[in-house]
């Protein structure tokens, strides 16, 4: 297992940095087990019923504690290091996040020049019959482009997504995507990548992002903190 600080530096997955974020993903695989099987179980009425009864005690539970809502609200001020915003974002991301129980979540590494993820799409995450969503194919490639511009070392937003779906994707099978630079001219990266079921390729992407000045963050949060 991986050091956190870096945590798209390894092809394992990183520990998580304390014992809260360590219940948080807990929480979240929990969720994530529930979220499938809420999709696939042949429980009867009076079951679900029941069920959703006691996980409605649980979330009234949970909705009693203080919201803090997105990455900036749970970036702590007096530590907010490059280290702790890696943390965050990781952590609570859509497609990557551990702690995030709509993540799948998707494990993404580089190696060399490089970017490389696995990913297992559950049935929570079905399109056509037995295969992926091609919307959640689209956000995949998005996050996992959007990573990789660690290789350009101006990291940026996306500006457009081209997405070529080759062969359906199957649900419930390990995924595999490679990326890798394709150019980058002024604050502009354009990077390209492939996704395989097994040897099979599926669907490619090319990401155009675009370069923010350094102090960007900082000014979405101090923006934040004055509404």
């Amino acid at each position: 297992m991986a050091n956190y600080i870096g945590p798209y530096d390894y092809e394992d997955a990183p520990l998580p940095p304390n014992s809260r974020w360590a219940a948080r993903r807990q929480l979240a695989e929990a969720m994530r087990r529930l979220n499938e099987l809420s999709v696939i179980s042949t429980a009867d009425a009076d079951a679900l019923n029941a069920i959703c009864e006691t996980i409605n005690v649980q979330v009234d539970k949970l909705a009693q504690y203080p919201f803090e809502k997105g990455k900036l609200a749970q970036m702590d001020a007096d530590k907010d290091t490059l280290t702790e915003r890696r943390i965050v974002s990781h952590e609570i991301s859509p497609l990557t996040g551990f702690s995030n129980p709509v993540s799948p979540p998707m494990n993404t590494w580089f190696d060399g020049d490089e970017v490389k993820a696995r990913v297992t799409m559950g049935w929570q995450y079905e399109g056509p019959p037995g295969c992926v969503h091609g919307g959640f194919i689209a956000a995949l490639f998005d996050d996992f482009l959007g990573v990789g511009q660690k290789l350009t070392g101006q990291p940026g937003f996306t500006g457009t997504l081209k997405v070529r779906y080759i062969k359906p994707t199957p649900l419930d099978q390990e995924l595999t995507l490679i990326g890798r630079v394709k150019s980058i001219e002024g604050r502009v990266n354009v990077l390209c990548g492939e996704m395989y079921a097994g040897d099979t390729l599926t669907a490619s992407s090319e990401g155009l992002f675009v370069h923010m000045p350094p102090d960007y963050l900082a000014k979405l949060k101090a923006q934040k903190n004055t509404q």
